[in-house]
């Protein structure tokens, strides 16, 4: 590891966010990417028809056929399974919930009076964004690396000390660090 380990700053991914990922991508390795080879070789083994106009768009262009089938076909769950393993896996992050809460804040900030009195739970959910971010702002390093909100360098001012004795014309600068 390193010396930023000590204070609580850490470079690089956690574990957890680790094996998520690469549980993700053991997911798209050994599941999507053979189901949508398997998908592919079908499609190029369907013989090809020529293009004809009068067939797409003939009399029968205005009605709408419904086909109904007993059970539905297992290809069109892919995309439904896919969407689900996603953001089970990509949405449950400490950074998206983080982002999830700064939508709610925003939403519940923005709201009329009525209807932030009746989202009690979205208030403090606002509230705990609100004092997150006033936490972050202190010198504390640990604090001030967020991959949600930034990063919050120190700041730092010009103080023009004038020296009255001297004249005004006699000026110094300093930095001082907040």
């Amino acid at each position: 590891m390193n010396e930023n380990w000590n204070i609580g700053v850490r470079n690089g991914i956690s574990r957890t966010d680790f094996r998520r990922l690469f549980f993700t991508v053991l997911c798209v390795l050994f599941v999507y990417l053979p189901l949508s080879l398997y998908g592919l070789r079908i499609f190029l083994l369907t013989p090809l028809m020529p293009y004809d106009p009068n067939l797409i768009h003939g009399p029968q262009w205005k009605f709408i056929l419904f086909v109904q089938r007993p059970v539905a076909i297992w290809s069109s769950w892919v995309g439904i399974a896919l969407a689900i393993t996603s953001f089970v896996l990509i949405g449950f992050t400490r950074n998206a919930k983080k982002q999830y809460e700064h939508v709610v804040e925003w939403v519940y900030d923005h709201a009329p009076q009525g209807l932030q009195r009746r989202l009690t739970a979205w208030g403090q959910t606002s509230e705990l964004c609100k004092e997150r971010r006033a936490g972050s702002m202190s010198n504390d390093p640990r604090r001030r690396i967020s991959l949600v909100e930034g990063y919050n360098p120190p700041t730092y001012f010009v103080l023009r000390v004038v020296n009255l004795a001297a004249g005004p014309s006699k000026t110094g600068s300093t930095r001082t660090r907040i």
